[in-house]
């Protein structure tokens, strides 16, 4: 069944002024509250298609979207765009499903249900956040619909939430929600987000509060960038969610004026973007916004720094439409240029599509319920504080904040308030990458480093490898790492020194304490959370004087993987992890390779001071790791190109060249072919031009140690129909010196060339050779155009 329309009279769009463009905004978000919530259920669509009609079967509801449409509907009343009986009638609909139908535990409801019925879906939780995001909506039609069934169906419902029965185990904090399958979650809302609301409702309740001193155990950690200080979550709508329903102007407490830190976490992700526009299409000074919304590889929680970014070039319009009271200004400028440049694709009947991304030319076509309704709510309140003046009236939001201290006036933080490492953001092209030295013996995963030989140190830089919080000094927290290989396994030794070592946590949860993680992208070629075949790897020390040993776990496993051990062991300074993976247990063969691999080192302490994680390479979205680069093994091959499906057969990175560039005569096109055993290298060169010409292929070598091999070999033969060169040239390098020979005699059927040390006299030093390289010339190659193919080039 299709959902029928319902639909508001557009306003033109042709010279809108600001209040006619933001108008228009809010009356095509109100649409989709109306179009899509059920006759019978009152539920609503978490999203839609902005193009096209959407069946029921589409989406899910959600229960936080329900909160968000039934405050869409007092908005639409008030500007007289429904009926304030419609109004009505659809809270009065939505309020007696959830009293009388919806499955409901302690007060809490599911986050994902059906719309036509109420099931549960997805396998979703009961959720806190989202119950308290559908309770706001709620609580503000009652305030509305004062002395009315839908102002009783409302505070009957905030009254009957039992919060203590989804608090944490150790009752400091509120959990996330519970499941039937697993019971009440681990993680609990344990740092800065959305969570005001949450906790203030469940502080404020009139009948089964939780301790106000629950405030005070969740993280603010506070950050800087551009000038820009405040708590640093990555995400705006963290910013904002809690501010829809609100009012934190005038007002701080013993932390913060959490109004004037969204306005300076806004600022600051503006910025970001600006900063980014020469690497990003997407971005410029007028269209910014990264927040949780659809991407091109799925759904993603994108946000800017103080916290570590997490962005591709996506853009959602609901960050800067929510973030309107905060920055006003930039973000209806941010909406218009939005509109102008961009509406042809991102323009639909609820009005702008959830995301885009210019860089990748995606265009998203849902809309999602709470992203539109960020945007209609905040811009009333921008307009005319409709939805604050209505909520604060309320008796329990004035208690609950007199209770964890709010007073009026402004806290803004300052310099004195950070507690963030001025880490620098990477971004892909300041990717690492690490040869893994070739060892005769394995060492054992026992956290002693007597069988290293020699290891080569990384060290793990503060502050620019800093992922969160800040160190006090380098006895808090210092970090470096070592690998090894052999053609068993390969070995991590990482060193930490930490003058206070807390982990007191059961396996699952080792994350929560002092820990070394390690993350391994078998095929590096992004890595995939969750994905049993890639790795989450912790190993935990043992806290000094604790009745237990050193403990690890592999999180996408659920539990520890054959072929693997680890260990840690813990000293006066901090202590030793190390980790062994046999190469079956990786997927992998001993042959030279690529792994995305990186270490990340999570410091906890038991007083006051902040706690710190430094991580080598970890790229989000991607997931981008850091490179482990395997390039040789005892017969010094570099490549036998045996997969010629893979791009990255080579085990490193490659290509072709030419002299000039702009000669379009010239060139080479490099691809494979079948060799004598399995696949092979083909390349295709042509030197016939009118110019000089000369061109060619080359191979990175990543600093590959040829000092203990004697001779360079490749198999090569020419191709007898397309024509083949009477000789090439042959060029090795290293980060200062280049070396170069001819050779000659390549005939229709395979040859090994043999080529010794003595050939590249300009090559003193052979441990650190950096690149291969092929070169046909126009002047020796003999025929101009034609092909070759090389095979298993090595070392011997």
């Amino acid at each position: 069944m299709l959902i029928a329309a319902v639909l508001l009279a557009p306003v033109a769009a042709a010279g809108q002024t600001d209040d006619a463009l933001i108008n228009e905004i809010q009356r095509k978000a109100l649409d989709y509250f109306l179009e899509l919530q059920h006759p019978q259920t009152g539920l609503i669509l978490d999203r839609a298609n902005n193009f096209t009609p959407t069946e029921w079967s589409y989406a899910p509801a959600s229960t936080a979207t329900a909160g968000f449409g039934l405050t869409a509907y007092v908005v639409g009343a008030d500007r007289g765009w429904i009926t304030r009986e419609e109004a009505y009638a659809r809270s009065l609909k939505a309020l007696r499903f959830y009293r009388d139908r919806a499955e409901v535990h302690w007060g809490f409801y599911y986050h994902f249900v059906d719309a036509r019925d109420g099931a549960r879906m997805w396998n979703s939780e009961v959720s806190t956040i989202d119950t308290v995001l559908f309770l706001a909506g709620a609580l503000t039609a009652a305030e509305y619909f004062k002395g009315t069934e839908v102002d009783t169906l409302a505070r009957e419902l905030y009254e009957r939430v039992d919060w203590p029965a989804l608090l944490s185990a150790d009752k400091r904090l509120i959990s996330m929600g519970w499941n039937p399958e697993r019971g009440l979650l681990a993680s609990s809302w344990d740092s800065y987000a959305e969570l005001l609301i949450l906790y203030l409702m469940a502080i404020g309740s009139p009948t089964r509060p939780v301790p106000a001193d629950l405030w005070d155990n969740w993280r603010r950690p506070v950050g800087e960038y551009d000038g820009h200080i405040s708590i640093a979550i990555g995400p705006l709508f963290t910013h904002q969610y809690s501010h829809l329903w609100i009012d934190f102007r005038n007002k701080h407490d013993r932390y913060a004026d959490y109004f004037e830190n969204s306005r300076q976490a806004t600022l600051a992700n503006r910025a970001f973007c600006a900063r980014k526009k020469k690497s990003y299409r997407t971005y410029d000074d007028d269209v910014w916004g990264l927040t949780a919304c659809d991407g091109p590889d799925g759904y993603r929680a994108y946000g800017g720094p103080p916290a570590p970014p997490i962005h591709d070039g996506t853009v959602a319009p609901t960050a800067a439409g929510g973030s309107i009271v905060f920055a006003p200004d930039e973000a209806i400028q941010c909406m218009k240029t939005m509109k102008e440049r961009h509406g042809g694709k991102l323009w639909g009947k609820y009005g702008f599509s959830d995301a885009f991304n210019v860089d990748r030319d995606w265009w998203d076509k849902d809309v999602i319920g709470i992203d539109q309704g960020a945007m209609l709510l905040m811009i009333e309140n921008y307009r005319t504080g409709l939805i604050w003046e209505l909520f604060m009236r309320q008796d329990w939001v004035k208690r609950a904040m007199d209770a964890v201290g709010f007073k009026p006036g402004t806290k803004r933080l300052t310099e004195s308030d950070v507690t963030m490492a001025r880490a620098k953001f990477k971004d892909r092209e300041d990717r690492p990458r690490l040869e893994a030295p070739a060892v005769t013996a394995i060492p054992a995963a026992d956290g002693k480093l007597d069988d290293w030989a020699t290891p080569k140190w990384v060290e793990l830089l503060y502050p620019d490898d800093v992922e969160t919080g800040r160190r006090t000094s380098a006895a808090d927290l210092s970090a470096r790492f070592s690998v090894c290989r052999t053609e068993e396994a390969l070995a991590l030794a990482v060193r930490v020194t930490d003058n206070d070592i807390q982990n007191p946590h059961p396996q699952t949860e080792l994350y929560r304490g002092d820990l070394v993680e390690v993350y391994v992208d078998p095929q590096s070629n992004g890595l995939q959370w969750g994905d049993a075949q890639e790795f989450q790897i912790g190993i935990a020390p043992a806290a000094r004087g604790a009745d237990r040993d050193s403990d690890w776990y592999a999180w996408f496993q659920n539990g520890r993987p054959a072929g693997i051990s680890a260990g840690a062991a813990v000293d006066t300074d901090g202590y030793t992890a190390e980790l062994v993976m046999n190469w079956p247990a990786l997927g992998l063969t001993p042959a030279p390779r690529r792994i995305g691999f990186s270490v990340g080192v999570h410091d906890v302490d038991s007083d006051t001071t902040p706690d710190c994680k430094v991580q080598w390479f970890f790229l989000d979205p991607g997931i981008l790791l850091g490179e482990l680069i395997l390039e040789s093994w005892d017969s010094g091959v570099l490549a036998d190109f045996n997969a010629p499906s893979d791009l990255k057969r080579l085990g490193r990175d490659f290509g072709d060249w030419k002299s000039d560039p702009n000669d379009g005569a010239q060139g080479v096109k490099v691809d494979f072919a079948e060799g004598r055993d399995g696949a092979c290298l083909r390349l295709r060169y042509d030197v016939e031009s009118t110019k000089p010409a000369f061109n060619g292929f080359w191979m990175k070598l990543g600093r590959f140690d040829a000092s203990s091999f004697n001779q360079f070999l490749f198999d090569i033969r020419g191709d007898e129909t397309e024509g083949m060169p009477r000789r090439i040239k042959v060029e090795l390098k290293t980060a200062d010196r280049q070396a170069s020979t001819y050779v000659e005699g390549i005939g229709p059927e395979w040859r090994t060339v043999r080529l010794s040390k003595s050939d590249f006299p300009a090559i003193g030093d052979w441990s650190g050779l950096t690149e291969f390289v092929i070169v046909f010339e126009d002047k020796s190659a003999g025929e101009k155009t034609g092909v070759i193919y090389l095979d298993d080039i090595r070392f011997k």
